[in-house]
C-alpha cells in the first residue's frame, strides 16, 4: 500500500537523522576523553564534573518542552545515571539522543494510525446505508479507536501492551545494544580509526561482531512492523465497530493481491462473530480485508454466475456483468481496448490489460485457490514440462514450487493459443519434448492430477461461442480470448487435444512423494 510506502520512508529517515547524532556523540566523547588517541574504561571511571555534564546538555536541549511520562521518566533516569561516572553520562547522552529520535517515531506512527482508521471509516461508511444513529455511533468509535491506548476488542486489557509501549521497549532495547557494542570496542581501547571501521562501519550488515549500524537498521525494522501491525489492526477494529454499529452479521474475508500462504485458506464468509481477526488470527504486514457479505450480494447479478455452461444467451449476460463491474474498479472498458487493438501488449506481457481482465476473472470465480496435495488423484494424471529461465536464475523446480504454494502466475501475452493459463499435457512425451525445446538444459517434467469435478470446455466449443459473443481479438492466433469464454461460462480447463489450459488453479492435485523427471 501507499501509505506503508510513505510511513517506512519516514521511519527510516529518523533513524538515518538519529544514527548522525549518535556518531557525532561518540565522537565528541572520544575527542574529550582519549589520552594519546586511545580510549579505555580507566579515562571514563572517574566522577563527572559541570563541565563533562555540557555533552549531555547538548543532546538534552534539543528536546521538545512537553515531554509526555515515557520519554520524562527515561530523561530523569538518564540524567540520574549520568552523575556516577563519565561511562554512565556517555550512555546517558545517547540515550537522550535517542529519546529524540523515538519520540519523532511516535508521531509518524500516530499520525499513520489516525490515517488509517479514517481511510477504513471511509471505506466502510460509504458502502453501507447508515442511519443517523449509527452513522453518530461509528463517528464516536473511530474517534476511539485512533487513541494511543485503545484496547482493541479481541484482546484483553491486563494482556494488551499499546504500540506505544512497545515502541518505547525498542527504544531501551537499541541504547542496550549500542552500550553493548561501546564497551566491547572499550575493552580492547577504542582508537579514532575503530569509530569508523568497527562502530560504524559501511558494511555493517556483513560484519561478524555486533555494531551500531546493524542496531539501528533491526530497531528501524521492528518499528516498520510496527506501523503495518498497529495501521492493519486499527482499520479493522474500524470495520468491526461499523459493522456492529449496522447490524451485520455475515462478513467475507477477502484477501489482498499476492495474499501469502496464511492468508489464502482464510478467504471466504464467515459469521461475524467467528470471521478472522486482523492481524492477530493473519500476521503484522496483512493487508487483507473483511467487508460485510450483503455488500457483495448487493451488487452480485440476478443470474446465475457460477455453474458450467454452454448457453450463449447466459454467457453474454455474465459478460456483460463482468465487463460493467471491472469498468467500474478500475475505469477500464475491454470492449474499448479491444476495438483499438490495446488489449493484449507483448511488450507487457503479464500486466497487459488483458491480464489485469483475467486476474480479475480468476479472483470472481475463486479459481486462484492453492493446487491440493492428495494421496491418489481422483481424475486425469497430466504432466508439464518447465524449462529454466534463460539467465539460469528460476529453476523448474521453483516454479513448480510456486504453483503449489505461491501467487498464480498465467502465461503471458501472445504465448499460447489456447488462451492464457497454466499448460499440462495428457502425453508425458509432449512434455519431454517441451521441457528440452530450443536445446535447453536442465528442463524437468513434472506430474500432477486433474480433478474430477473440473469442467472442461474443447477449444472448438470456446471458439464458437467467443465468436458470438463478439469478444474475437482479430489479427492474431494468440489471445483470441478463448479464456474469457472458458472462465466466464464456468470452465475450469480448455482442452485442445492432448493439451490442458488450467485456469483454475484449485482443479490442479499433486502427490507429495511425485518423482521429478529430469530431460537433460
Amino acid at each position: 500500500m501507499q501509505r506503508d510506502k510513505i510511513t517506512d520512508k519516514e521511519i527510516q529517515k529518523a533513524y538515518d537523522d538519529g544514527l548522525y547524532k549518535l556518531k557525532a556523540v561518540i565522537n565528541s566523547a572520544f575527542s574529550l576523553y582519549s589520552t594519546d588517541g586511545v580510549l579505555v574504561p580507566t579515562n571514563l571511571n572517574r566522577k563527572v564534573t559541570k563541565k563533562d555534564m555540557l555533552l549531555l546538555k547538548e543532546q538534552f536541549d534539543k528536546l521538545p518542552s512537553d515531554l509526555e511520562l515515557p520519554e520524562q521518566s527515561r530523561v530523569d533516569y538518564y540524567l540520574a545515571m549520568s552523575q556516577t561516572s563519565v561511562s554512565k553520562l556517555i550512555s546517558a547522552t545517547l540515550g537522550i539522543a535517542l529519546i529524540g529520535i523515538t519520540m519523532k517515531l511516535g508521531k509518524i506512527l500516530r499520525k499513520n494510525n489516525k490515517t488509517a482508521v479514517l481511510e477504513e471509516y471511509r471505506y466502510q461508511t460509504e458502502r453501507l446505508d447508515l442511519t443517523p444513529k449509527q452513522a453518530k455511533k461509528v463517528r464516536d468509535k473511530k474517534k476511539e479507536i485512533t487513541k494511543d491506548d485503545y484496547v482493541f476488542s479481541d484482546e484483553k486489557a491486563k494482556e494488551y501492551v499499546p504500540w506505544l509501549d512497545r515502541l518505547w521497549l525498542n527504544h531501551d532495547q537499541t541504547l542496550n545494544r549500542i552500550d553493548n557494542s561501546i564497551n566491547e570496542m572499550l575493552k580492547q581501547g577504542m582508537r579514532s580509526q575503530d569509530i569508523a571501521e568497527k562502530m560504524f562501519p559501511e558494511n555493517a550488515e556483513s560484519m561478524r561482531k555486533d555494531n551500531i549500524p546493524k542496531a539501528i537498521r533491526e530497531a528501524s525494522n521492528n518499528v516498520k512492523r510496527l506501523a503495518r501491525t498497529e495501521a492493519a489492526r486499527r482499520e479493522d477494529e474500524m470495520a468491526e465497530a461499523t459493522f456492529q454499529a449496522t447490524g451485520v452479521k455475515q462478513i467475507k474475508f477477502v484477501n489482498e493481491p499476492g495474499a501469502c500462504k496464511k492468508c489464502i485458506p482464510l478467504q471466504g464468509g464467515y459469521p461475524l462473530d467467528e470471521s478472522p481477526r486482523i492481524p492477530k488470527d493473519t500476521h503484522p504486514n496483512c493487508r487483507c480485508r473483511r467487508v460485510p457479505l450483503k455488500l457483495e450480494d448487493e451488487t452480485k447479478p440476478k443470474i446465475n454466475m457460477d455453474s458450467a455452461t454452454k448457453d450463449v444467451t447466459l454467457i453474454k449476460q455474465r459478460l456483460d456483468w463482468y465487463l460493467e463491474d471491472f469498468k467500474k474498479e478500475t475505469d477500464i472498458d475491454v470492449m474499448e481496448t479491444i476495438k483499438n487493438g490495446k488489449f493484449g501488449d507483448e511488450s507487457n506481457p503479464y500486466d497487459d490489460i488483458k491480464a489485469k481482465f483475467i486476474k480479475y476473472l480468476l479472483e470472481q470465480k475463486g479459481y486462484t485457490q492453492l493446487p491440493k496435495q492428495v494421496k491418489e488423484y481422483s481424475g486425469t494424471t497430466v504432466y508439464r514440462g518447465i524449462r529454466p529461465s534463460s539467465d539460469g536464475k528460476v529453476r523448474p523446480e521453483d516454479i513448480d514450487r510456486h504453483l503449489k504454494k505461491g501467487d498464480m502466475h498465467i502465461s503471458g501475452a501472445l504465448t499460447s493459443a489456447n488462451g492464457r493459463g497454466i499448460y499440462v499435457t495428457e502425453f508425458k512425451l509432449q512434455a519431454d519434448f517441451y521441457s528440452t525445446k530450443g536445446k535447453v538444459k536442465d528442463g524437468k517434467v513434472f506430474e500432477y492430477g486433474i480433478s474430477e469435478n473440473a469442467n472442461a470446455i474443447d477449444i472448438n466449443e470456446a471458439n464458437m461461442i467467443l465468436y458470438k459473443t463478439n469478444l474475437t481479438q482479430y489479427g492474431t492466433k494468440y489471445d483470441i480470448n478463448v479464456d474469457i469464454i472458458a472462465i466466464v461460462s464456468g470452465n475450469d480447463i480448455i482442452k485442445n487435444g492432448a493439451t490442458l489450459n488450467i485456469l483454475n488453479r484449485g482443479a490442479i492435485e499433486w502427490k507429495k512423494e511425485t518423482k521429478t523427471k529430469s530431460t537433460e
